[in-house]
């Protein structure tokens, strides 16, 4: 037992609010360095499983889900494309087919709230 009350902090990556739109937090996730990782997240998946999935054929997505409180990455397909296994047919990738990349849960207050209520925590907010 500490001889002082103790407190819990805790650095979280913010909602979408009046403070900090959307398109921020949608900005924050498109540059080439975000494309980068995720094509070379992509040619590691084909080298780990002897795939042959074209990055040529995928359009690479990021959106804000609100439901989530999440920002969401993907690769959509754009037509569709076989994907072959050793050099043999394996399945055929439909137009519209979603490889998720991403999902980055962000935190609004009510359910930072919701969170310490249901520790049984006091809850103080601070911003910089």
């Amino acid at each position: 037992k500490l001889s002082f009350p103790a407190k819990l902090v805790v650095f979280v990556d913010a909602a979408p609010s009046d403070r900090k739109p959307t398109q921020v937090v949608i900005d924050a996730y498109e540059g080439k360095e975000i494309l980068d990782l995720d094509c070379h997240m992509m040619k590691m998946v084909n080298a780990s499983f002897d795939l042959d999935f074209s990055l040529d054929k995928f359009k690479h997505c990021i959106d804000y889900d609100f439901k989530e409180e999440a920002l969401v990455r993907w690769w959509e397909a754009v037509e569709d494309f076989p994907v072959s296994h050793h050099g043999k047919p394996l399945t055929l990738v439909r137009k519209g087919t979603r490889i998720q990349t991403e999902i980055s849960r962000k935190f609004s207050d009510s359910l930072l709230q919701s969170l310490a209520e249901r520790a049984g925590a006091h809850l103080e907010i601070h911003r910089t």
